[in-house]
């Protein structure tokens, strides 16, 4: 249905669909990245360490300024804990390449300890069942109460977290 502006009147528009053309985004409307699914035994990082009782979605990602953002992830994802843990976002980047140069074969230094802790572990956790991945993770007692805006959550997975 479409509303004329002139006319205050409905006008039903049927069309086929052309799914031969290419959808064309705006300027600030990006796909999500790119993200290898979660194993059952991770190794997780903590970039940002939170011990107040509540951390509310907004300071999880902030509203307002972020909202043009809101249809671009990894744009978003650079305002995660901006008011809470400034840091934040340079940590789980940090720790998100070591994960890509690890996916990609070439073992990081950073990992070797663990890994020879992990296989150890045998009977509980393996290199094959563990994502030597060395994920983020954000420590809070209640993270992102308050609205529910799933972007908040997203965009640490964005920046590579692991939950």
């Amino acid at each position: 249905m479409i509303l004329s502006h002139t006319k205050k009147e409905y006008i039903t528009v049927f069309n086929e669909a052309k799914t031969a053309e290419k959808l064309i985004y705006g300027p600030n409307i990006k796909d999500w990245p790119e993200m290898p699914a979660l194993n059952k035994h991770m190794l997780l990082k903590v970039a940002a360490f939170i011990t107040d009782d509540v951390t509310t979605t907004d300071e999880l990602i902030p509203s307002g300024e972020t909202a043009s953002f809101r249809s671009n992830p990894m744009g978003l994802a650079e305002f995660t804990l901006s008011r809470r843990v400034p840091e934040y976002v340079g940590k789980a980047k940090a720790i998100n390449q070591i994960a890509v140069a690890n996916r990609t074969g070439k073992e990081p230094q950073e990992l070797q300890a663990v890994l020879q802790k992990i296989k150890a572990l045998a009977d509980f956790a393996t290199v094959k069942n563990t994502e030597i991945d060395l994920s983020s993770v954000v420590y809070a007692t209640k993270p992102g109460d308050g609205s529910a805006r799933e972007q908040a959550a997203s965009c640490q997975r964005v920046l590579g977290g692991g939950c």
